[in-house]
């Protein structure tokens, strides 16, 4: 008489291989969305340094030296760099501009794998002895 033993052992093999398979689909499944979050939690803060470093550029009409001393960054004559806690690296680039009371620059923000944000603003520029 022949053994049926065999059988069984194969089923469970197999039951065994799909569950192993659908266990490593898993992982990586939580590995890309832990990833994506991480990502898009740089992405996040790259956006508020922007946002705030704009505000700071309107408010100091273009100042970049003053902006430089206040957050702690580098105003080469060229280009404002800031670097954050996170790695994250902020450019301010002047824009030159047709109009002599509009000031404008550039912002990009990075950190070192990729550039995650950028943004272009302008500022109304008008000296005291301007107005009536």
């Amino acid at each position: 008489m022949k053994s049926k033993a065999p059988l069984p052992l194969m089923e469970q093999l197999i039951m065994i291989l799909v569950f192993a398979l659908t266990a490593a689909l898993c992982l990586q499944g939580f590995s890309l969305a832990s990833h994506m979050s991480h990502r898009q939690e740089a992405r996040q803060e790259a956006v508020i340094l922007a946002q705030n470093t704009a505000e700071c550029l309107k408010s100091h009409h273009g100042d970049y030296e003053a902006i430089a001393q206040q957050l702690g960054g580098q105003w080469n004559g060229d280009h404002l760099i800031l670097f954050s806690q996170n790695d994250l690296k902020l450019q301010a680039i002047p824009v030159e501009t047709d109009s002599p009371y509009l000031g404008s620059a550039h912002i990009q923000v990075s950190n070192p794998q990729d550039l995650l944000f950028e943004l272009t603003i302008a500022w109304q520029e008008v000296d005291a002895h301007d107005l009536p």
